[in-house]
């Protein structure tokens, strides 16, 4: 059998153990909380019915929707922050028109909205509802048996001489065994949050591998005659009161003139795609030198807009052209400045220029203030198509099908893994009692009560099963008396002439036998 080689896969085990921890809830141990949301308070952002993922944040800030516990209402309250003063934050709702009467802390936030799934709440209602948990049992029960059966064959196979009987005594022992007595949902709360998260995470890694693998990796389309992207330059500097200038600044399309000004400040901005940004002065002569200065390091921003400033030393650009003279032997009275912040985007590069001339008397715009302004033209021309990667999910949330791939891959992976635990934290259970399973599902019906005798002229009619009972409390719009005497429990619902029955266990006294329930 050839064995697979896990040696080179360090990065996918991170990233597995990085996915498993980012969605584990806050009922396991987690820091993610999920949140079905109702009501009409946040509307039209959320609808009731939506599923909002929080998770704890290093600080919170104004317009952040954010999840809280409300002392007032006794439940969670997931509203916006609209002001934030002396440590504590004021929150409402985006349709209501009143603020919230609670200020909480810092401390006392749940969590900061990451995500909102719409009608996600619902989705994972009905995934974790009895009939979807139970379908889920049946499933991990129907795996663990075919297992069992595939042992029992194999050890069959291995000892032909034991006899029929004891084989299937043993496969009946161990089918026994690896069956859960216990239904899903009567299963402890962080079990049933745990194969919630499972389901959750099995259906949306289903349905973004579905959008994946359905379609191509690339499309073809027509690319737009321009990017859109634009640089907007100005340049200014202080100067003492002369007769030069009117007043204590020049600024951009002034001439700057060295005899008053030796530094100037070139600001700019642009907008257009996040990226990556690069400043540089390209400087040259006529005689046909040429040198770059670095004047701001690479900075990656994810905003479409970004602005900076760099300093130019009129000075120290001009002796670095003067030292290059000397050694060619052809001076130059003339540098021309080519100030450059080049921006690399996923998809194109954009290298405006704003260009200045040097001479020792001034700094000038040669363009005109038309220059001062730069738009990406470099793009290719309308209507001639490309081959981009094909995307997935709206305008403002969205990935690349190539990176779907491995997304839906590991959220599956996850999902298997979940749902393995949660499979064996199932069987580690302990069996629910016939009598703990009906207080725990029909807590609601249930009314205690001192037990007394018979009155005389009632009948006592006892039913096979409990569910039997139910019905007649339905039907006469009755609560279930109860009570525990002698080591049996009792429940009861009575008529006018006849008392409905069932016991749990047997009167270690019949003279117990009949005893009826009075309200307590």
């Amino acid at each position: 059998m050839r064995r697979m080689n896990w040696t080179g896969k360090p990065a996918a085990a991170v990233a597995f153990i990085a996915i498993l921890w980012f969605f584990a809830p806050t009922t396991l141990g987690g820091q993610t909380s999920y949140v079905s949301t109702h009501g009409a308070s946040m509307q039209p952002v959320f609808q009731a019915g939506d599923l909002a993922v929080l998770r704890p944040a290093e600080s919170y800030q104004v317009g952040d929707v954010v999840l809280y516990w409300s002392e007032a209402m006794e439940t969670d309250v997931m509203h916006r922050i609209v002001d934030a003063q002396d440590g504590r934050f004021t929150l409402q709702g985006d349709n209501n028109s009143w603020l919230d009467p609670e200020q909480p802390r810092e401390d006392e936030i749940i969590g900061k909205l990451m995500l909102r799934v719409p009608q996600g709440g619902i989705w994972l209602k009905s995934l974790t509802s009895p009939p979807m948990l139970a379908l889920f049992t049946f499933a991990s029960i129907a795996t663990g048996s075919g297992a069992a059966t595939r042992r029992s064959r194999k050890r069959k196979k291995a000892s032909m001489n034991h006899t029929a009987a004891k084989s299937a005594k043993a496969f009946d022992s161990r089918s026994s065994r690896n069956a859960p007595t216990t239904p899903l949902w009567l299963l402890p709360t962080p079990v049933l949050t745990l194969a919630a998260v499972t389901a959750l995470v099995a259906v949306l890694g289903a349905t973004l591998a579905a959008l994946a693998w359905t379609g191509p990796m690339e499309h073809s389309s027509t690319a737009p005659s321009a990017s859109g992207a634009k640089m907007d330059f100005s340049y200014m500097a202080d100067v003492e009161p002369s007769a030069a200038y009117d007043g204590t600044v020049v600024s951009s399309p002034d001439p700057v003139f060295r005899n008053v000004v030796d530094t100037v400040d070139v600001h700019f901005a642009y907008r257009g795609e996040p990226g990556t940004i690069t400043v540089n002065a390209e400087l040259s002569t006529p005689s046909g030198w040429r040198s770059t200065v670095a004047l701001e390091d690479p900075e990656s921003f994810t905003d479409n807009l970004y602005e900076g400033t760099v300093q130019l030393d009129l000075d120290e650009l001009e002796a670095k052209a003067r030292a290059a003279a000397e050694v060619t032997g052809m001076p130059s009275e003339t540098v021309t400045i080519a100030l450059t912040p080049h921006v690399a985007t996923a998809d194109s590069d954009f290298k405006p220029a704003l260009e200045l001339q040097l001479t020792p008397l001034q700094l000038a715009l040669p363009g005109g203030p038309e220059s001062l302004a730069v738009t990406d033209t470099a793009a290719a021309p309308a209507g001639e198509p490309r081959m981009v990667p094909r995307t997935i999910g709206t305008d403002s949330l969205n990935v690349k099908a190539g990176t779907a791939h491995w997304i839906s891959a590991g959220m599956l992976l996850v999902a298997a893994v979940l749902g393995g635990v949660t499979y064996m934290l199932a069987r580690k259970v302990e069996p629910l009692s016939e009598s703990a399973t009906i207080h725990r599902r029909h807590k609601a019906l249930l009314v205690a009560a001192f037990p007394k005798e018979i009155p005389y002229g009632q009948e006592v009619t006892d039913v096979v099963a409990f569910a039997e009972l139910t019905k007649l409390a339905e039907r006469y719009e009755q609560k279930v008396v109860h009570w525990s005497h002698g080591g049996v429990e009792t429940f009861t619902v009575k008529d006018e002439n006849t008392v409905y029955r069932y016991r749990i266990g047997t009167p270690a006294d019949e003279s117990l036998a009949p005893l009826v329930g009075a309200s307590a």
